[in-house]
């Protein structure tokens, strides 16, 4: 066999095995300049990127005192032509500003790509377009063409040992293109495939997530059915019992002693009826009624809401808002979900606590932070917060978060929460800019 097709040989069987771009343009570059391979001093590969010559990876050194140093540090470990190719799996190229140097197709003479690698070793003979990226001659020029479309080309030279380039290295380069192209072809079809893997991936995910979205408001629904009919059973006789009660309490003629019974009576017929609203609300899925609204005007009017809440507990409420944020939601509702977790920090607080309310944009989303330095959440609470009636509170029904996140899904949107014991509380919630529901 002769040694040149023995050397394509051993070349080829490594460089089919890389389907990764960077790793196989390394190999490519490294069997041209490796001593066992073409043994060419440096190689720089330009990659059609459309229709631009851009400089994607190089081997070589720069300057001859660069060069002795590589190859002295190659010769002190292993260095046979399958141990270079090897090392492409884990190098990385970081290519110097000063070489990016982009050549335009429309300057390249036509044909350019319909023929062999050309050998230039006078300055006359060297094209303009590649003026700028040749340094040294003898150097050779080899077009790398694919199936329908000019993939790029590689430039070899020896400007360190200086050795001539023979007709036999263009006939070697000549096949070794062909190699090469091969190669580079299939590494853009696998870089396509990657991507359209990726892309089906995030496509998958996000159908997944709006897939789990619909099943708990299928959820929500059901329960909705459940609850109203019990609301419904319910609501008369409470209503019947607190009214009753609360005549019999206002009754001059009520003995004394049965006052307490009836006071009995009277406030727990008022937490049933609180009970019944607050069910009765949970199960609700209003449609949200989207308008626009501007963050500071929406922010400072609920600040007014909580004024006396806040100014009670000496709470500081400080608000940082980017620019002025206009989104789309419905106000009544965006109001009961954020009063909840305002409400929720203010429970949580000491006297003199400080609330930081948050709003910017953030991938297309508009953000708001609700931050606390209260005690902060067990870990253990942090698993239950949107379980209904999940409380740990002497007074509540444990529904406030979850109304509030059931409320946020209704936007399109998402809540997360953030504790640290003793540092604090973090609510971020994340709504499209346009809004959800029907009407956004």
């Amino acid at each position: 066999m002769d040694i040149e097709f023995e050397k394509l040989w051993r070349i080829s069987g490594e460089l089919h095995l890389s389907l990764a771009p960077e790793e196989a343009l390394c190999k490519i570059l490294t069997a041209l300049t490796a001593g066992e391979g073409l043994a060419f001093n440096r190689a720089f590969l330009y990659e059609n990127k459309g229709g631009v010559l851009s400089l994607r990876m190089k081997i070589g050194a720069e300057t001859e005192e660069e060069a002795y140093r590589v190859w002295e540090e190659i010769s002190k470990r292993p260095h046979g032509l399958e141990d270079l190719l090897k090392s492409c799996e884990e190098k990385t190229f970081d290519l110097e500003p000063s070489r990016v140097v982009e050549i335009s197709m429309d300057n390249v003479p036509d044909g350019f790509f319909d023929d062999g690698p050309v050998k230039i070793e006078k300055p006359e003979e060297l094209p303009d377009a590649f003026k700028s990226v040749i340094d040294y001659l003898p150097a050779a020029i080899v077009p790398l063409r694919g199936e329908n479309h000019p993939l790029g080309v590689i430039i070899v030279d020896n400007k360190f040992n200086r050795d001539p380039i023979t007709e036999t290295d263009i006939r070697t380069l000549e096949l070794y293109a062909a190699l090469a192209s091969n190669v580079i072809e299939r590494t853009i079809l696998f870089e396509k495939l990657q991507k359209k893997q990726d892309e089906l991936e995030k496509a998958y995910s996000e159908l997944q997530e709006y897939h789990n979205r619909v099943l708990k408001l299928e959820k929500f629904s059901a329960l909705g059915e459940i609850a109203s009919t019990f609301i419904h059973e319910l609501r008369t006789p409470i209503t019947i019992v607190g009214g009753y009660s609360e005549l019999l309490y206002r009754s001059k003629d009520l003995p004394p002693v049965l006052l307490p019974k009836v006071e009995t009576i009277l406030r727990t017929a008022r937490r049933m009826e609180a009970i019944i609203k607050n069910l009765s609300e949970y199960i609700k899925s209003p449609e949200p009624d989207i308008r626009k609204l501007k963050v500071k005007e929406f922010l400072e009017y609920l600040y007014s809401l909580l004024d006396i809440e806040i100014r009670r507990k000496n709470i500081e409420l400080k608000l940082h808002i980017e620019d002025d944020i206009e989104f789309y939601g419905d106000p009544s509702l965006l109001e009961h979900a954020f009063l909840n977790i305002l409400r929720n920090s203010i429970e949580a607080l000491k006297d003199g606590g400080i609330i930081q309310v948050e709003c910017r944009m953030e991938n297309g989303n508009v953000l708001f932070l609700f931050k606390d330095n209260g005690p902060g959440i067990p870990l253990e609470m942090l698993k239950n917060l949107y379980i209904p009636f999940h409380t740990t509170k002497m007074q509540g029904l444990g529904l406030g978060l979850a109304i509030t996140k059931k409320i946020i899904l209704l936007h399109n949107g998402r809540i997360e929460v953030e504790s640290e014991q003793g540092k604090g509380t973090t609510v971020s919630v994340y709504l499209p800019q346009r809004g959800g529901g029907k009407n956004g």
